[in-house]
C-alpha cells in the first residue's frame, strides 16, 4: 500500500464534466485520509484527531492541511462522518454493570484496591477540546477509553484483507456522492467546485467558548430586545391545561406512567367593603376599589388595633393588606414608621418593588424614604436610613445584630413604629424560629418598656398551620391575635397530576430515572408555552434536572431555547441570583428550576404549572409549592413526578392524602420552645446590654423563671437591674447566632478562559459531596471539572468542560460517641440510654465516573482530608438479643437500626421543637449494607441521634429528646404496629430525609428493636412480627452490624439521672448512688 495506486491512473468521477485539477487534489486527499484513518484506527488503536491525521497527509500531498478539506468530506458524506470538538475528559474507560441483586455494581477486585490516583488524572488533564475525524459506516462502533500514556480507543484488531474491503467500500461510497454532486451543480449551470467549498463552511467546526451561563442569558435577552421579537408566549396560542395533559399522553415517551389525574374546581371571588374610610389618596395606588372578603376583614381588624394572621393561599393578594394598611397610615401620621420582615433577601427587594410601585402613584408620599436594610446595605447607606426612613424591609438577623444593640441611633423610627409585619411566618421553626421568636420580644420589650410606644401592632402571613393563632401568640409574645383564612380571591380549576416513571423492564425494583423523565415533561411544558416552574427537593437533583433539560434541547436542535430555562438556588453568587430573580420577574423565562428558595412568596410573574421532581419533605412544603401555579383565575397544573424511594411509592398508592388541604392534623405543629437554657441565655444576655433587666417588668417577655435563674447566675447586677455578662461584651448579639452555628463557606470559581469568578459559595458540610479533585460539579446545569480543591484556604477552582459523565462520590460517613455526660435507664427496661459528645466523621475515598445511563465508566481515588464535625446526642446500644432474634427471624439488622432510627426521628416533632434537618442520625447506604465481599467497616449496633446545628455545643434539642426518650420510643413502636403498610411508608419507618433514599429498611426488624430497648420479654411479642427476609431488598451476603463492644469514656462532669436495680443480669449498669442533674 505504498505509491502503487497513486500512479494507476484514477477513473476520474467527473471525466466527462469538464473536471478541475482542484477536484483530482481533492480526491487525492480523500484516498489519503481513508486509507491513514483506517490503518490508524485498526492497528494504531489511536484517537483520530486533526492534529494526528494532518501530519502524515501533508508529507504525503506537500502542501497543508486545512479543516476546509475535511469539511469538504463531511459535505459529501454527512451520515458517514462525525467532525467535530470534543473534550478530553469526554474520552472514558470501560462500563462497569450494575445487579442488584449480586450486591450493585459488579468489580474488579482491582477497582477497590487499586483505584486511580486522582492526581496522576489532573497532571494530565488540561481540560482541552480535541478536534476529531471519523468515519462512521457501522464497522467501527467504539467506545472510548483514556489509558495513562495517551488515549486509545477499544476496538478489534482487523486482517489487511478487512482493511482493503473497508477502504474500497468507503472509496466507491466517496466517488458516488461525488460524481452526482457534480452532475447536479454543472445541470445547475453552477461552479462545482465553488459550491461544495461554501458547503463546507458549515459543517467546519467552532470550539466551544464556554460562556458564563448567566453572561449568556443576559445576552439573549439583550438580543432579543434589540431585535424587538414579540414574546412568542404572549402571541401564541397557550395551551389550555386538559390539552396538555393529553399531549402529555401523546408523547412518544408516554407509557401510562400518569396514575392519577384529579380536578379541584375554580372559585369565584367574594368582595366586602371596608368599616372606615381610607385616606382618600389611598385609592390613586390601586388598580381596582373593591377588596376580596378576606382583604376587607384584615384591614378592617388592624384599623381596630388587633395583631392578625392571614393563611389565605398563595396569590390571594395578601401583600396588598400590609401596604394598605402602612399607606393609610402614613397619610394619616406622616411620622410614623413601619418594618417589614422577610426570611430572605429576594422577598424583601421584590415586596420593596412592589411597594415603591404604589408609592409612586400617590404624589403626596413620593418622598417617603422606602429601603431595603439587610447585610449588602452600605454602611454610609445605614446611617441615612436609620435617621430618614418611613418603611424599612430586613430580616430576623439584621433586627438582632444591628437595630437592637444599637437602637439608640434608631430612636425616632421605633418611637414611631406602627407596624411591624412578619410574611412567611411558617418557616420559624425549630431552632431557628425559636430564636426569631426571643428577637421579636427584645423589638416588643424595647419599644413597650424603652420607648412607651404601646401602639405597636403585628400583622403576619403565613401558610396553611395547624393552629396559627397560637404560633402567632407564641412569636411574639402578645396576647390577643385575629386569624384571617376565609380566602375571598377568586381560584382556576388546579388539575393535579401524579406520574410514576415505568419499572425497568430488567428491573423488579428500579424505575427510570425520575429526573430524567422530569426533564422530558419540562421540555414539552416549554415547547407549549405552559410557564412553570420545577421544585427538586435537593440542590443536586436541581443541577441534574438542569442539565438534562439543556441535552435535550441541544440534541432536539432547540439551543434557542438553552436560556430560556434557569436553575434557581442557595449557593449562587448574589449578583447571578439577582438576575435571575429579575428575568424570572419580567417573564423573560419560560421555566425555572429550583429548590425551595422560591417556594417562599418572591413575586415571579403569572405561571400555569408546577412541576415536583420528586415528592417535597412535607404536605406543608407540597401545599406551598402547589399553590405557586394559577395566574390569577386561570386553570393551573400541579405534576408530580415520583422517585422509586419508598415515600414517593407512598404518594403514588395513597394520592388522596395530596388532596386534603383542609385536614390540618396533616400539617405540622411549630411549637417553639422557650425552655432552652442555652437559647435563652443568649438572648437574655442581648436583652440586659439592650436594657438592664428588671424582673417584675421583664417576666411577661421572658419564662420567669428561667429569667431569675439565668440572671442570678449569669448577669451582673447593680441599682439599674441586671446587666450583660463580660463574656459576651462588647456586643452579645455577635455570640449568638439565629441560624445555629453559621458554616465556613468555600467559594468555587470559575477559571474557564482565566475568568476567575466566584460563581458559587458553599457549606464546609458540603464541600465533601459536591468538591473533590477531578470530580464534576454542575453549576446551572452545565458540567465543571473541579481542577484544584484547597480546604485550608477554603476555595475550589473549577473549568467548565463539555461531557456527559458525571461524578457520583465514595464515601462513609460515621457517627461515634466519644464521652458520655449523662446516662438514665428507661421506665421499664434495663437498657441504658447515653447523652454526650459526638463526633461524626465523613470520608470520601473515591468517586465514580457515571455515564448518561447510569453505567459506571470508571472508578477513581481521591485523598481528601475527612470532614470532622463535632456536636452533642443521645445513643442507645441494642442488646444482644434483640440481633439474635433478627439473625433468628433473617431480618437484615443494618435494615432494623435503619427503620428504628427513622421511626424515632418521625415522633420527635411531636415532643420537641425539631425542624427536618435538626437532629440527624447515621443512615444506612445500599452499596455498603448489600456488598458481595466482606468489608473492613463494621460499625456497631446502636441507634444514634445528634445535634446538626449549633456546632460542639449542640443546639439542645437532643437534651430535650432525651429527657423523653421513654415517651418517644414508645409511641414509635405503637405508630410502627398501627401501619397497615407491608414494607414500611413515610409514616412509620421510611423518611423524606433520609440521603439514602430508605433503600435499606426492615419495618419487622425496627419493631424487634424498639421492643428490646423497651425491655418487652420475647414471648410477648415474638408471634407478631413477620419473618425475613424482607421483600424490599436483596439479599445480604454480608453482615456488616456488630454488637457493641468498645468502651466510650465518660466526661469529667458525668451525671447519672436515675438508678434501679436490673431485673435480669444484662452487661450494662451496675448499681450506682442516684444523682439529679
Amino acid at each position: 500500500m505504498e505509491e502503487g495506486p497513486i500512479k494507476k491512473k484514477l477513473k476520474s468521477a467527473g471525466q466527462g464534466s469538464g473536471k478541475t485539477d482542484a477536484f483530482r487534489n481533492f480526491e487525492q486527499f480523500f484516498f489519503r485520509l481513508n486509507t491513514l484513518y483506517t490503518f490508524l484506527i485498526c492497528r494504531k488503536h489511536v484517537v483520530p484527531t486533526f492534529k494526528t491525521l494532518c501530519g502524515p497527509i501533508e508529507t504525503a500531498l506537500k502542501r497543508t492541511v486545512t479543516k476546509e478539506d475535511l469539511a469538504m468530506v463531511m459535505a459529501l458524506m454527512p451520515r458517514e462522518c462525525v467532525f467535530k470538538y470534543i473534550d478530553e475528559n469526554q474520552i472514558y474507560t470501560e462500563t462497569k454493570i450494575f445487579d442488584f441483586n449480586n450486591g450493585g455494581f459488579q468489580q474488579k477486585e482491582n477497582d477497590i484496591f487499586e483505584l486511580k490516583d486522582v492526581d496522576d488524572q489532573n497532571q494530565t488533564q488540561k481540560s482541552t477540546q480535541l478536534l476529531i475525524f471519523e468515519f462512521i459506516d457501522g464497522t467501527m462502533q467504539r467506545s472510548w477509553s483514556a489509558s495513562d500514556r495517551f488515549s486509545q480507543i477499544k476496538i478489534p484488531t482487523y486482517t489487511t484483507e478487512e482493511m482493503k474491503k473497508m477502504i474500497s467500500k468507503r472509496e466507491a461510497l466517496f466517488k458516488s456522492r461525488l460524481r452526482e454532486f457534480i452532475l447536479e451543480k454543472e445541470k445547475a449551470n453552477l461552479d462545482p467546485f465553488s459550491e461544495l467549498t461554501n458547503l463546507a463552511q458549515k459543517y467546519i467546526p467552532r470550539e466551544r467558548d464556554y460562556e458564563d451561563p448567566i453572561e449568556a442569558m443576559m445576552k439573549a435577552k439583550q438580543e432579543s430586545n434589540e431585535m424587538s421579537i414579540p414574546n412568542y408566549a404572549n402571541n401564541s396560542v397557550i395551551t389550555t391545561i386538559p390539552q396538555m395533559i393529553e399531549k402529555l399522553k401523546s408523547t412518544e415517551f408516554y407509557a401510562s406512567q400518569i396514575k392519577h389525574c384529579f380536578t379541584i374546581p375554580s372559585r369565584t371571588a367574594k368582595y366586602k367593603g371596608l368599616c372606615f374610610e381610607l385616606a382618600p389618596e389611598v385609592y390613586q395606588g390601586m388598580e381596582h376599589e373593591h377588596f376580596y372578603s378576606h382583604q376587607a376583614d384584615a384591614i378592617n381588624s388592624l384599623h381596630q388595633g388587633n395583631n392578625v394572621i392571614i393563611t389565605t393561599s398563595t396569590s390571594s393578594g395578601k401583600s396588598l393588606i400590609y401596604q394598605l394598611a402602612a399607606i393609610d397610615l402614613l397619610l394619616k401620621d406622616p411620622e410614623s414608621t413601619f418594618m417589614y420582615i422577610f426570611p430572605t433577601k429576594a422577598l424583601a427587594q421584590d415586596q420593596k418593588r412592589a411597594f415603591k410601585v404604589i408609592l409612586s402613584k400617590i404624589p403626596e408620599l413620593k418622598n417617603a424614604v422606602v429601603d431595603t436594610y439587610d447585610g449588602d446595605t452600605e454602611p454610609e447607606e445605614r446611617a441615612y436610613i436609620r435617621k430618614n426612613a418611613r418603611v424599612i424591609f430586613t430580616n430576623p438577623d439584621m433586627i438582632h445584630t444591628s437595630i437592637l444593640p444599637n437602637h439608640a441611633n434608631w430612636r425616632h423610627f421605633l418611637y414611631h413604629l406602627k407596624l411591624v409585619v412578619v410574611d412567611e411566618l411558617h418557616i420559624y421553626k425549630g431552632l431557628f424560629g425559636s430564636h426569631v421568636a426571643l428577637v421579636m420580644r427584645r423589638l416588643l420589650r424595647l419599644c413597650h418598656c424603652f420607648y412607651e410606644n404601646s401602639g405597636l401592632q403585628f400583622i403576619s402571613c403565613s401558610a396553611t398551620l395547624k393552629s396559627p393563632v397560637q404560633h402567632m401568640k407564641d412569636m411574639f409574645g402578645i396576647n390577643e391575635v385575629t386569624l384571617i383564612h376565609e380566602d375571598g380571591s377568586p381560584t382556576g380549576a388546579k388539575h393535579l397530576v401524579v406520574w410514576n416513571p415505568p419499572i425497568l423492564p430488567q428491573h423488579e425494583r428500579k424505575r427510570e430515572n425520575f429526573i430524567r423523565e422530569s426533564a422530558k415533561i419540562l421540555v414539552q411544558l416549554i415547547l407549549n408555552n405552559v410557564r412553570t416552574i420545577a421544585f427538586c427537593y435537593v440542590r443536586r437533583v436541581c443541577e441534574l434536572l438542569m442539565k438534562e433539560v439543556r441535552n435535550i434541547f441541544i440534541e432536539t436542535g432547540r439551543e434557542d431555547l438553552v436560556t430560556e430555562v434557569m436553575s434557581y438556588r442557595g449557593g449562587y453568587s448574589a449578583s447571578d441570583r439577582r438576575k435571575i430573580e429579575r428575568e424570572m420577574f419580567h417573564g423573560n423565562l419560560k421555566a425555572v428550576i429550583s429548590t425551595n428558595a422560591l417556594e417562599l412568596g418572591i413575586d415571579i410573574g403569572g405561571l400555569d404549572a408546577v412541576l415536583m421532581c420528586g415528592f417535597p419533605l412535607s404536605m406543608a412544603n407540597f401545599h406551598q409549592q402547589s399553590g405557586r401555579a394559577g395566574r390569577r383565575n386561570n386553570d393551573s397544573l400541579t405534576l408530580v413526578v415520583a422517585s422509586d424511594s419508598p415515600v414517593d411509592q407512598h404518594y403514588v398508592a395513597h394520592p388522596e392524602s395530596l388532596l386534603e388541604v383542609n385536614n390540618f392534623e396533616s400539617y405540622q405543629d411549630l411549637v417553639l420552645d422557650f425552655n432552652n437554657i442555652l437559647i435563652l441565655e443568649g438572648h437574655i444576655q442581648c436583652a440586659a446590654f439592650e436594657l438592664p433587666i428588671n424582673f417584675e417588668r421583664d417576666k411577661q417577655y421572658f419564662t420567669e423563671s428561667h429569667l431569675r435563674k439565668i440572671c442570678v447566675e449569669r448577669l451582673h447586677h447593680n441599682q439599674d437591674g441586671y446587666h450583660a455578662s463580660n463574656r459576651f461584651l462588647p456586643w452579645p448579639s455577635k455570640c449568638v447566632s439565629l441560624r445555629g452555628g453559621e458554616e465556613d463557606q468555600f467559594a468555587v470559581v470559575d477559571i474557564t478562559n482565566g475568568r476567575n469568578i466566584i460563581i458559587e459559595e458553599i457549606e464546609a458540610s458540603r464541600t465533601s459531596f459536591t468538591l473533590y479533585d477531578g470530580g464534576i460539579f454542575i453549576h446551572q446545569g452545565y458540567p465543571y471539572l473541579v481542577k484544584e480543591f484547597n480546604p485550608d484556604e477554603r476555595y475550589a477552582k473549577v473549568q467548565r468542560v463539555d461531557v456527559d459523565w458525571v461524578t457520583n462520590q465514595r464515601d462513609f460517613t460515621d457517627v461515634d460517641p466519644q464521652e458520655i455526660e449523662l446516662i438514665r435507664s428507661l421506665r421499664n427496661s434495663d437498657v441504658p440510654v447515653y447523652f454526650g459528645k459526638i463526633k461524626t466523621t465523613i470520608i470520601v475515598f473515591g468517586f465514580f465516573k457515571v455515564d448518561k445511563y447510569k453505567r459506571i465508566i470508571d472508578a477513581i481515588e481521591t485523598h481528601n482530608p475527612p470532614v470532622i464535625i463535632n456536636s452533642k446526642g443521645l445513643w442507645i446500644d441494642m442488646p444482644k438479643y434483640a440481633l439474635e432474634i433478627c439473625q433468628k427471624k433473617q431480618l437484615n439488622v443494618a435494615g432494623a437500626i435503619h427503620g428504628a432510627q427513622h421511626a424515632i426521628m418521625g415522633m420527635l416533632p411531636r415532643f420537641i421543637v425539631a425542624g427536618v434537618d435538626e437532629i440527624q442520625t447515621e443512615c444506612k447506604a445500599p452499596e455498603k449494607e448489600f456488598a458481595e465481599r466482606q468489608t473492613k467497616r463494621k460499625r456497631p449496633a446502636r441507634l444514634i441521634f445528634y445535634d446538626s446545628k449549633g456546632g460542639k455545643y449542640g443546639s439542645g434539642l437532643c437534651v430535650k429528646a432525651f429527657e423523653h426518650i421513654d415517651d418517644i420510643i414508645e409511641s414509635s413502636l405503637r405508630r410502627i404496629e398501627e401501619c397497615p403498610c407491608s414494607d414500611g411508608c413515610p409514616d412509620c419507618v421510611a423518611a423524606s430525609f433520609c440521603k439514602e433514599n430508605s433503600l435499606v429498611l426492615s419495618k419487622p426488624g425496627a419493631q424487634v428493636v424498639l421492643h428490646c430497648i423497651l425491655g418487652h420479654s420475647e414471648d410477648s411479642f415474638i408471634d407478631l412480627i413477620k419473618d425475613g427476609p424482607e421483600p424490599n431488598m436483596p439479599e445480604i451476603k454480608v453482615e456488616t452490624v456488630i454488637p457493641v463492644s468498645e468502651h466510650v469514656n465518660f466526661s469529667d462532669d458525668f451525671k447519672i439521672i436515675d438508678v434501679r436495680r436490673a431485673t435480669k443480669d444484662d452487661t450494662h449498669t451496675n448499681e450506682i448512688i442516684k444523682k439529679e442533674i
